[in-house]
């Protein structure tokens, strides 16, 4: 597999697109920086505490979030149709967390 070779507008589409999902990706991290150990205890909890202790099963679990799956499925999708995209929200959120 080789590496495409962009044109100028291609280029400028890419770097547009990797330079929007930066700055959400940043956005995201700072908003999120807060968050993030509640969100990790959270799933800890709900995915390993309640699943083991038979509270509830990962069916269950599943069918509450079943909405969420074709959104998620949705952005997923767009993600991996633009690339640029994908990286810059990644870069953009790990720097958005740590500063």
């Amino acid at each position: 597999m080789s590496i495409p070779i962009l044109t100028g507008e291609e280029l400028l589409v890419n770097f547009i697109l990797f330079i929007a999902g930066f700055l959400v990706g940043l956005g995201i991290g700072k908003l999120l920086k807060g968050f993030l150990l509640i969100i990790a205890g959270l799933a800890i909890l709900i995915l390993g505490g309640f699943t083991i202790a038979g509270i509830i099963n990962l069916e269950e679990l599943w069918n509450l979030f079943g909405p969420l799956k074709t959104m998620v499925a949705n952005a997923a999708g767009m993600l991996a149709r633009y690339p640029a995209l994908s990286f810059g929200l990644i870069i953009g959120t790990v720097i958005g967390a740590i500063k």
